[in-house]
């Protein structure tokens, strides 16, 4: 965005670099700088790390990062930490912790007040507690943080945490900014209703938006309805199913897969049943999940490109890997070797047709297997964490 009244005279502070025209002392858990026209800069250099001022300290002000790795900035107010994360060299930016429509904003923004009653089609509410100032002209992601004085709870108003959105001041109104809620916070922990964080989808420009906060997703923005998620391990794959309730103007899924939550890549794409009202099912299948966590997503995407995101569904791979069958050629009966009991929901022994011969759940003393004729078998093994083994094994008389 481009800020009018904002103007800057160096300090140097070590690896710290304080840029202030009125800068008071640390107080408590806060380093306070001058939020008028003429605004105080806390600039961190290119090699200082996220955490610098500790856990829970912040800076009541602006604050500054140079160089390109990812950065969360330690930034707040009234007493709250409420930090926001950029990667872009020279993002900049504070935290208001007070309604952005109110008339306090016109002594700092030549665009306030920012009205939270007028907004995209695409948007149902945004919130009235709070609201950050992120500048910056190079390209990157933003991150955005709550805690329990954001009142997300009374913001959804009964909707699931995967209906919140950050949305940016633009052209008179709140528009949403595509992205979705972190599984694992910036702030440490799984997200919730009560604390949590949420990233853009995209790259982008800060200066494109006058200030950002949190808002929800309208009902009929969404491309499609989700009716059901489902991700199941077989064999070496991960299988995911989905079925759609209602789908009109959607264009297609792209399956996008992580193994932390925050960075995603897209491994697949399907089209959409377009214009139907009517239970949809759609199956895609992962040959080559990574080991260990596998989480993945659908992107539902509209035919005006808008989109959005269903939730997280996890599945673990690579646990099972020294596990064989003896002895092999086998009679009357065969051991498992590499896998231990408290791990094995069920064994089931097949003909090469796919056919169950014989099911157990207790493998300790064995799979008898004194009545199956001789011949070629799998048998396939299914964990209690989801994941799934096939072993060969031939039978002899």
């Amino acid at each position: 965005m481009t800020q009018l009244y904002k103007f800057f005279s160096p300090l140097v502070l070590s690896t710290l670099m304080l840029f202030t025209l009125d800068v008071s002392a640390q107080t408590g858990n806060g380093i306070s700088t001058h939020r008028g026209t003429q605004i105080g800069l806390v600039t961190f250099g290119p090699d200082v790390e996220t955490g610098v001022l500790g856990e829970d300290n912040f800076v009541d002000g602006y604050v500054k990062k140079l160089g390109t790795s990812e950065f969360v900035y330690p930034v707040g107010g009234n007493g709250s930490f409420r930090p926001f994360a950029a990667a872009a060299p020279g993002t900049a930016g504070a935290y208001f912790p007070e309604d952005p429509g109110s008339d306090k904003t016109r002594e700092l923004f030549n665009e306030g007040p920012f009205n939270t009653l007028i907004t995209d089609p695409a948007t149902s509410a945004v919130s009235n507690r709070e609201y950050w100032d992120i500048d910056g002209s190079a390209s990157t992601k933003i991150t955005l943080t709550w805690n329990a004085g954001s009142e997300i709870n009374a913001l959804l108003a009964g909707k699931e945490l995967s209906k919140l959105t950050i949305v940016g001041w633009s052209a008179g109104k709140w528009v949403k900014v595509p992205s979705s809620v972190d599984n694992e916070s910036v702030l440490g922990g799984t997200s919730s209703l009560t604390a949590g964080s949420i990233t853009t989808s995209e790259e982008f420009t800060p200066d494109n938006f006058s200030v950002y906060t949190l808002g929800v997703v309208a009902e009929g923005s969404l491309p499609v309805t989700l009716a059901s998620f489902h991700v199941k391990a077989a064999e070496q794959s991960a299988v995911l199913d989905w079925v759609t309730s209602a789908e009109i103007n959607s264009s297609h899924f792209e399956i996008e897969r992580s193994t932390n939550g925050k960075q995603w890549a897209q491994i697949g794409t399907l089209a959409a049943a377009t214009g139907t009202n009517l239970n949809t099912n759609y199956q895609f299948v992962d040959q080559h999940p990574l080991p260990g966590i596998n989480l993945y997503r659908l992107k539902m995407v509209d035919l005006d490109a808008s989109f959005s995101y269903s939730q997280i569904r996890d599945l673990q791979f690579g646990l099972n890997t020294t596990a064989f069958i003896y002895p092999n050629p086998a009679s009357g009966k065969i051991h498992f070797n590499g896998i231990t009991q408290n791990t094995l929901k069920e064994a089931t022994l097949m003909d090469l047709n796919g056919k169950p011969l014989v099911r157990t759940g207790n493998i300790a003393g064995g799979l008898g297997i004194a009545d199956v004729p001789q011949g070629s078998y799998v048998v396939n093994l299914r964990f209690n964490n989801g994941t799934a083994k096939s072993l060969s094994v031939v039978v002899e008389k």
